[in-house]
Parts: structure tokens; sequence; C-alpha cells
């Protein structure tokens, strides 16, 4: 997997033939193998596609040849142009005996370029297109993308049904390595996820690394001037607050979950924050430990459970400071750091769920959303310059302080610390999952509703028992447990941004609208968090010891999902089966066709009596053929097999004709020497061999000897009579 996310495992890779549904059951069929195989066959089918260029244009010839062919005298360039036709292997060496023979014909020939340049241009076009189709033949594979599915140990983490309703092991959640090896796993996992999010999320990131999930980045809009998400004006502005909105996310083109249109389903989710006031929901209030009494700010959003230190409709305390206290705990040696604490409450058919963290006052109240609070202290950060920000904002100074900067001389710049001991971030989100119609477009969707309605949510939509069962287990494995609340719980202050700009204590200077950025960051960091869950419910832990935490799928539905979950991978090569059987079945076609037009059985020789002077001008113009004829009208020797592509002389059969070199600008073939000729000529022929093994005194003649019947000497060496 990708290196961005920090993760030591890569996941199994199922090797062979499926279907990725993307591209529909015919053309999705993939054949996935490794890379170094893949390399193999795409250089073998690139090798097969050429020799079946070649057949095709023997298939060409043919026809042209069988087309031009003529039983009235013609001239020399007719005879070479259907003997090139006949003898040229391929393309490429027609095109060079196309231009051999325009040049030859150029001047002395009758219309040369009427008769040969159309040949020319239409073999260069095959040549070329050949080439091509050579070239591109890796388009089996690179059509077809990096999309793999994967194979593991499939199940989904504990904290995953929890989270999803499910019942829970009292034995495993009371194990200590629930919290030292789960825990920290999944830690982790949000680290990279976070991590991930900060490289392919950002506005000026590419997707360079980015290649771990099906898609680089999931979409999501962003409106950086909503209204408020709650009632009256508990909201610091009346508008330019947040709203976040997945839209519609796919489970097959965005989550990876591969799967037929009728199986999948859609998942929206939208997250509405805002900056709060705390004037008039705070108070001061005392607590005494070891016979130290603190000062504390308490806030009045509603009451939290179980909490000792808080009376009333405390949500959140924080001890109390001011500029210059804070001044004086910034005198430790310890660099500041901001704080952030949390607090939520979940909703169930419009009714607070049980376990929730707090009961929300009425104005901040959402029947249809569960409702997070977020509180930011800045602690002894102070900034250089002013910070207007509403969750961030730092305008306190401490009279006559400035801050020095070590190693500088005597710079020395202003101080600004928080205006409050906590400021508040409220945020409503919404969950809700539809079914799509033939089209993709959401068609069945649930209303907008609370994490933990989910399932309720989805039992009220019209749907099969395989539907049912598939979604609950995207929705365990991929949909919860991922949420802006396990972020800020998991990473505190770490999953600010603002802490990149954060040195020694001192805050860089901060834009406006730094709680928006900071929000953003956090969603961006959940939809990481989706895909990759997914992943790891189908590729499962790699550590042993987490296994009792990754229960595996109950029922075949579940299981099926598990064994479709598709990622990128770059290390493997996936080929269009469709592309496959489609090229090798028109391959051999051509080749079997190109054999059969060229040497018919006797079965399909009758078909051709119609043309029988063609076929024949076909058959001769091959270059045995034509050396067959040179010899026989010498009279050299007796020929068989006369209209096939390997004509033979009869066993035994010794003398043909010899070439004539007396004129070197002109060779020609001359009779071999008659029977009786002086003893000389066997004394020069003497090592060659005159038919086979078993023919020997066949024609009256044995190997070796030539009987002298005139007074001349044919030389075979000079040809001279």
């Amino acid at each position: 997997m990708s290196s961005i996310l920090g993760v030591n495992t890569q996941p199994g890779v199922y090797l062979g033939i499926w279907v990725n549904w993307s591209r529909g059951q015919v053309l999705g069929s993939t054949l996935t193998i490794t890379q170094r195989n893949g390399d193999l066959l795409v250089a073998f089918v690139a090798l097969f596609i050429t020799f079946v260029g070649a057949r095709l244009w023997r298939i060409t010839c043919f026809a042209i040849h069988l087309r031009q062919s003529s039983a009235i005298p013609q001239d020399g360039i007719y005879h070479q142009r259907q003997a090139i036709l006949k003898n040229s292997d391929n393309a490429t060496a027609g095109l060079i005996s196309w231009y051999q023979l325009l040049k030859a014909w150029r001047k002395v020939g009758h219309r040369p370029y009427r008769r040969v340049l159309p040949l020319g241009l239409l073999t260069a076009t095959m040549a070329v297109g050949f080439t091509a189709a050579s070239l591109l033949s890796s388009r089996i594979a690179s059509a077809m993308g990096q999309e793999v599915l994967i194979r593991g140990s499939c199940g989904v983490n504990i904290l995953g049904h929890y989270i999803a309703g499910q019942d829970k092991n009292p034995a495993v959640e009371t194990s200590p390595e629930f919290f030292t090896v789960l825990v920290p796993f999944l830690a982790q996992r949000l680290v990279s996820f976070s991590n991930y999010a900060l490289s392919c999320y950002s506005d000026n990131s590419n997707t360079h690394g980015c290649n771990t999930f099906l898609k680089p980045r999931l979409p999501f809009t962003s409106n950086r001037n909503a209204s408020c998400p709650f009632q009256g004006d508990i909201c610091h502005l009346a508008n330019g607050n947040l709203l976040l909105d997945t839209g519609y996310l796919d489970s097959h083109f965005d989550l990876g979950m591969n799967t037929r249109p009728e199986e999948r389903f859609m998942y929206r989710r939208t997250t509405h924050c805002a900056p709060l006031v705390s004037k008039g929901y705070t108070t001061s209030v005392n607590f005494t430990t070891s016979g130290v009494e603190t000062p504390y700010t308490q806030y009045s959003y509603g009451p939290i459970y179980q909490s000792p230190n808080a009376t009333g409709n405390a949500s959140y305390v924080y001890p109390q400071s001011s500029a210059s206290d804070r001044l004086q705990s910034g005198k430790n040696t310890g660099f500041p750091e901001y704080t952030l604490g949390m607090v939520y409450a979940n909703v169930i058919n419009g009714s607070n769920a049980p376990n929730r963290a707090f009961t929300p006052i009425d104005a901040l109240h959402r029947s249809d959303a569960d409702v997070t609070l977020v509180f930011l202290s800045s602690n002894e950060v102070a900034s250089p310059v002013e910070i207007n920000d509403p969750w961030y904002a730092s305008h306190q100074t401490v009279p006559g302080y400035r801050l020095p900067f070590t190693g500088w001389g005597n710079l020395t710049v202003g101080a600004y610390f928080a205006d409050q001991d906590a400021s508040v971030l409220g945020c409503a989100k919404q969950y809700q999952i539809c079914y799509p119609d033939a089209a993709g477009n959401p068609a069945r969707c649930s209303r907008l509703g609370g994490k933990q309605e989910l399932f309720w949510l989805l039992t009220s939509l019209t749907q099969t028992e395989t539907q049912l069962n598939r979604t609950k287990w995207s929705i365990m494995s991929a949909l919860t447990g991922n949420e802006l609340d396990a972020f800020v719980q998991t990473l505190g202050s770490a999953s600010l941004n603002s802490r990149y700009s954060l040195v020694s204590g001192i805050q860089g200077p901060l834009p406006d609208n730094q709680w928006q950025l900071d929000v953003e960051h956090w969603h961006a960091a959940t939809l990481v968090a989706m895909q990759g869950s997914a992943v790891d419910a189908a590729s499962g832990p790699s550590d042993p010891r987490m296994r009792k935490f990754w229960p595996p799928p109950a029922n075949e539905q579940e299981r099926y999902i598990c064994n479709n979950q598709k990622i990128l991978s770059d290390a493997h090569s996936n080929f269009s089966v469709f592309g496959l059987v489609f090229t090798f079945s028109l391959g051999f076609l051509a080749i079997a066709l190109s054999f059969l037009v060229e040497s018919p059985p006797r079965i399909l020789r009758k078909m051709y009596n119609r043309r029988a002077y063609s076929r024949l001008e076909w058959c001769s113009n091959g270059t045995l053929q034509l050396q067959r004829l040179a010899h026989e009208e010498l009279g050299a020797g007796v020929w068989t097999n006369c209209t096939q592509d390997m004509p033979t002389t009869r066993c035994g059969e010794d003398k043909l004709a010899l070439l004539d070199i007396t004129d070197q600008s002109h060779p020609v073939f001359r009779a071999p020497p008659a029977r009786g000729e002086k003893k000389a000529l066997g004394e020069e022929l003497r090592g060659s061999s005159f038919g086979g093994k078993g023919c020997e005194k066949e024609g009256g003649m044995t190997s070796g000897e030539v009987e002298v019947e005139k007074g001349e000497v044919f030389s075979v060496r000079h040809g001279a009579p």
C-alpha cells in the first residue's frame, strides 16, 4: 500500500479471473497476474499480433493476385507484380519490393505508377496498421487499470460491531490486549489517515503517492458561508459558518466494494459546524484539591454524565487564567501547547441515545442530528500578531511584555494571548443511506439522521435480505468508528492544522477562517478512514494478536463483500479477458483462413475450378514453382506436386539445369549435360549428391558416374560449353 499511509502491510491480491463490475459482466471480465507474468503475456500478445498481421497480409495478397489474374499475354510488370504478391511474406517486405519494382520500371514500363503505386500505398497502410496494432497490444492490459481484489482474513474489529449496535464480547473487551494491541493499532491507523488527508486532500496537493485506494480522494462540497446549525443566537456568526457535504458516495465506485448495480448502496454525510458564543453560558467555580482551591470556568451547554467536577448544566470545565497568569506559567521549561476537549450527544429516533456523553440544552438540541462540542484552549500559546479567527481569537496582552527571540540580538515582538480559557465549536452531523436506481442515482433513501440510527434507518427501506446483510456489513466495516469525534479524541491537538505554524509555543499568523480549515481536515481524514477501514475489513490484521478483535463474517452475504474489495496495485497486471479472447479468436481464424486459401485441401480445390487459371497462377508464382518451371522448360527433371507449394522430382532424379554465367551481366539456366559426356565432367561434379540413399541405379546411373557421349565438357563453375 501507499507509503503515505505508513502501513506496514500489503494486502494479498487475488490472482485469476474475476469481474470488475465497473465495466459490466462481459467487458469487465479481468485476468489479474503478477507484473512479471504480465510482461511476458504482453510480449507474447505483441508477437502473436505481428504473426497474425503477416497472415492477413497473405490473405490480402491472395485476393489481389486472384483479382488481377489474367489468361492473356501480359508484360513484365504484370508478372513481377504477381510474383511479388505471391512471395512477399509480410507487408514490410512487400513495400520494399514495390519500391524496387517501381524504380526498375519507371522509365521503360507501361504506366508503372498507375499499376504499382496504389498497391504500394495499400501495403504501406497495412504495414503501419500491423505495427501499430502490435505496439498497442499492451492496451489489453493497461485499459483495465490497476484495480485488483484483496484476499485476506477478512473481518471487522469489535469496535465497529459495538458502534453498530451488535452484541459485545466481554471476554475480549476486558482483555489487557484490548488496550495494549487493538487501541494502539487503531490510533496508528487514524494518524496514518490524517497524514494521507494532509497529502492528498489539500488544495495544492497532487495525486502522486495517493494511489492506494480506488479514488485518490473522495468528493465533498464545502460551504464556508453557511447559516447557524443550531437555534437562536448561540452561534458566534449568523452566517460564515461551515457546511460539509459528501454528496451520495457510491459503495462501488467510491468505496471500492465490487458489486453488481442492484447490490450497491449510497452513503451521505453532512457536517455543519459553527463557533459558539460563551457569554451567558459560562460561570466561575472553585474546586479544592489537596487543600488548594483552584478557579475553573464552567461551560453550561448541557449536563454530562459521571463527571465529578461538573455541576448543573456543565458540559466542560477548564482552569481559569488571565493573560498574565499564562505568561507566568509560560516560564516553565516546557513548550506551550493547545488542549482539546470534546463532548458528544447521539440521537436515535428524535431522542438522545442512552450512551450519549451529554444532554444538549434546547438551543443545541437536534432531533435529526448528532451534536459534538469541541473545546479549544490555547493555554500559554502566544502569537506575535493578533488572531481574529473566532475559535483561536487572541487579543489579550500583558503591558510591557514582548516576546524575545533568542539568538536574534535584541529583537522583540508583541505577545497576544487567547481571549478565553476555552473556545467552543459546535457541529451537527447527519447520515443517510440510499439505494440507487438503474442509472446510479439515489432512489430509495432514508431520512437524514444520527450515526447510531443508520441500522434503524436502513431497515426502513424496501430491500432484499441479501441487500440488508451486505449493507449492514459495509456500514460496520467502513462507515462507523471513523468520525470527527474519533479523530479529535485520538489525536487531540495533533489534529489541528494550526500546529504546523506553532514553534516553541509561539503561534504564527493564522487566517480568519482557521477553524474552518481544521474542520475540513477532520472531515477529509474521516473520508480516508472510510476507504481505509473498508480495506482493513477485507485484508484483516497482520498482527496475529489482533485476530481475536477481528470477528469474521457471519454469513455468505458478508463474506461476499469481504472478498470483493478493490484497491489499486502497481505490482500486478490486469488483462481484459474479452480482449484476449477476441484477439486470439480472430487471430487464429485469420491464420487458419490464410493457410486454407493458399494451400487448400482437396475438398476445397473443386470450389476453385471456376477460376482454375487464377488459382494455378497463384501457385505457379511461388518461388519453388518458378524454379520448377525454369528447370522443366529446359527438360531438366521429371516433376510432381506441380500445384503445391513444394514441387519435387522423382526419386533418383539427378540432373537439373545449371547456371550459365558466361555473360555475368545476364546469367541464364542451361540444360544439364547429356548422358555419355566426357568423364572429366564426372570428375568435375564428383562429391555432389545425386539422388538419395536407396535410389542408386535408378534411371540407369549411379552417384558419381557420368557417361561421356559427346566430345564437349560443360563447366559447372564457369558455365562455358
